[in-house]
Formats: structure tokens, sequence, C-alpha cells
């Protein structure tokens, strides 16, 4: 299954993990309607073909490493603490066993953090949006092993992971150029 997370689905589940009542799902024409006591959510049913996103998928990621999400999140979320505002860049330095996450903010300050990682291939740097990265990590609830591909620093890297209900979640991210 192919996930991204909206604000429709995260105020969905936000609203049905605070209540005790009915959610009740209705649809007519192209839209879906789920009701909770005086709350409604609509949402515009799309219609055509999928496109084939496998297209999309990087072909050649062969640096890979996984880390635990519970490592991973509070780390990003801490050091995009110190990102500039306009683009929220973090920046991963990867190299043998460990992962540095690292941000900095002009004339403010800088923070970083290291994590231990199963890594031995090429040393890469990448730039990443903070909080492309934090909704990806969001949507998952679960304590999961998150799967990191790259080609290089200068390409898309792809984020898998595996759920406990056998879903598999990926998304592509764009790499930020930094200087």
């Amino acid at each position: 299954m192919i996930c991204k997370a909206n604000s429709r689905g995260i105020e969905l589940a936000r609203l049905c993990a605070g209540s005790d009542e009915m959610l009740r799902i209705g649809k007519a024409d192209n839209h879906i309607h789920f009701h909770l006591g005086k709350r409604r959510i609509a949402s515009r049913l799309l219609t055509g073909i999928y496109p084939d996103y496998s297209a999309v998928l990087p072909k050649e990621n062969f640096n890979r490493f996984t880390v635990g999400r519970g490592m991973i999140t509070p780390a990003i979320k801490r050091v995009s603490l110190m990102a500039e505002d306009r683009l929220r860049a973090i920046r991963m330095e990867i190299g043998e066993g460990e992962m540095r996450i690292s941000s900095e903010c002009c004339g403010i300050g800088e923070d970083g953090e290291t994590i231990p990682i199963a890594y031995d291939g090429d040393r890469i740097t990448a730039g990443f949006n903070a909080a492309y990265l934090n909704d990806f990590f969001h949507a998952i609830e679960e304590e999961e092993e998150v799967l990191f591909e790259f080609k290089d620093g200068k390409t898309q890297a792809q984020i898998n992971v595996h759920t406990a209900d056998h879903d598999r979640l990926v998304e592509i991210v764009m790499l930020l150029l930094l200087s």
C-alpha cells in the first residue's frame, strides 16, 4: 500500500481516537463523508486510472541502511528546531556505522545528533526538508525499522517501512542541495 497522510486523514484519526461515538461513513456522487457526533469531514474521490507509481521509484538506490523509528523520529524533531524556517533543511551525513543529523540557523546557532546504524557503503551527505520526514514518521504508528535507500546525496531518496499489518509505506523524498 502506498500511503501519504493528508490533513483530512490525520484529522479523522485524531477525532476517532478521542471519541466513543460511532463513525458513520457515507458516499454521494464523487465525495465521501465521515460523520462522528456533530463533526463531519468530506473528501473528494478521485476518478480515472491511477498512475503507475512504480515508474517514479528509484531503480539504482544501492546504498541502504535501516534505523529504528523510535531513534530517528525524535532526533529529527529536535534537530529541526534549529533549522531555518523557510526550507526546514536538515543535513544527514551517512557513513560507516553512523548517521549524523544536523541543522543550523544563521546568526542563532546549530544542532546535531549522531545515531548508530548498520551501514558500510559510500559516504553520503544529503539535505532534507524535515517537515516531509516528520510527516512520514507521523503516519507510522508502530515502532518499526525504517529502510533508507540512496543512490547518492544528489538524487531522491526512498524511505520504506513494513508495518505490523503487513502494509508497505513508501515515500520518495527529493533531496535539498546543500551548500
